[in-house]
């Protein structure tokens, strides 16, 4: 799609996954955007871990290098994925973003924002809509605030 926002799996694979007791899908080397990508559905969640799209042009290592000094750890607990680390700083001086979230099964315990498409609203057309993928937590004065 135009959006390149994360889809849910369709209804098929997802039943498929979860009668075979496929609980996650953990990949790697699926760059989107500067931090993990959780995609929570019902009785299964995918968990994108590429980070190579973390600091776009930080040139950091070598030309081309987009993740800069970028950073994330994904941790499984039980039924909790946790989520922590560091955006990259950029040449212009934009600083490091912190992110730590939890997601899981159940959103009641962990974030329940983490993973949901924005609403399409009067004010806000389906285009515009945005994943939220990750919190930002309160610190240096700022409100916690998501990605």
């Amino acid at each position: 799609e135009d959006n390149c926002m994360p889809k849910q799996y369709p209804p098929d694979l997802l039943h498929f996954l979860v009668s075979q007791g496929v609980s996650r899908v953990i990949v790697g080397h699926t760059p989107h955007g500067n931090c993990p990508t959780v995609i929570p559905h019902e009785g299964l969640s995918v968990i994108m871990g590429d980070t190579s799209y973390s600091n776009m042009k930080s040139d950091l290592a070598y030309p081309g290098d987009n993740r800069g000094d970028a950073v994330c750890e994904i941790a499984i607990f039980d039924d909790r994925c946790v989520v922590r680390g560091r955006t990259g700083a950029t040449a212009e001086g934009r600083p490091r973003q912190v992110v730590h979230y939890v997601v899981t099964e159940s959103s009641s315990a962990g974030d329940p924002h983490i993973g949901v498409m924005q609403p399409p609203s009067a004010s806000v057309p389906l285009d515009d809509c945005f994943f939220v993928k990750a919190c930002l937590p309160a610190m240096e004065g700022k409100d916690a605030r998501y990605l």
